[in-house]
């Protein structure tokens, strides 16, 4: 990956090949074909994360995982794999207010440090599965990341990309070829 031409506020989308993760590609998938979203398997990641790009540090991503919120160096945790990774970019520029407004509550998320919202995939599971919506506006204290990536894009746009029930976002609210361009930066 081509890491100088990331910018702040680019989607990070990942999966890998272990049973949770292709867990949630195929239930995802799933619930794209009951709702009629036209998708193939290999455009679902399980995971997302935005990247931060500060100068003279390095690639930093902001994500909600098993030990809560954090920003984590990039290059620690990931190596970037077509076949694995995908970045999207907001159609839209974020303004360099809205880039503040999105760093500083990346580092707000991580400071209150939610704790991971593990029973998050089973009520997805109910949803998807039995028409069950066990979603609603929970204590904010759990976070996923899927519903992480839209709060923050949310934080630093007024709301420009989703209004509804934020415990309640699924993979397709992020991977909106809509709102997003899919960046291809030559691997």
């Amino acid at each position: 990956m081509n890491e100088s031409k990331i910018i702040t506020g680019d989607l990070f989308l990942t999966r890998s090949d272990k049973f949770l993760s292709k867990s949630i590609n195929a239930f995802m998938y799933r619930y794209a074909k009951k709702h009629n979203i036209p998708i193939e398997k290999k455009d679902i990641f399980s995971h997302a994360g935005i990247f931060i790009k500060q100068p003279g540090e390095p690639l930093r991503i902001a994500e909600a995982v098993e030990n809560g919120f954090k920003i984590r160096v990039f290059d620690d945790h990931y190596k970037f794999h077509p076949d694995y990774n995908c970045v999207l970019r907001p159609k839209f520029l974020f303004t360099d207010a809205e880039i503040q407004r999105l760093i500083s509550y990346t580092f707000y998320l991580q400071e209150i440090n939610w704790s991971y919202q593990f029973w998050n995939f089973g009520q997805w599971i109910l949803y998807i599965i039995l028409n069950i919506n066990t979603f609603d506006e929970q204590s904010k204290k759990f976070l996923y990341c899927y519903e992480a990536a839209m709060r923050i894009y949310n934080h630093a746009s007024d709301y420009r990309f989703y209004s509804d029930n934020l415990d309640m976002v699924d993979y397709f609210k992020l991977y909106d070829l809509q709102r997003m361009v899919k960046l291809d930066y030559g691997i």
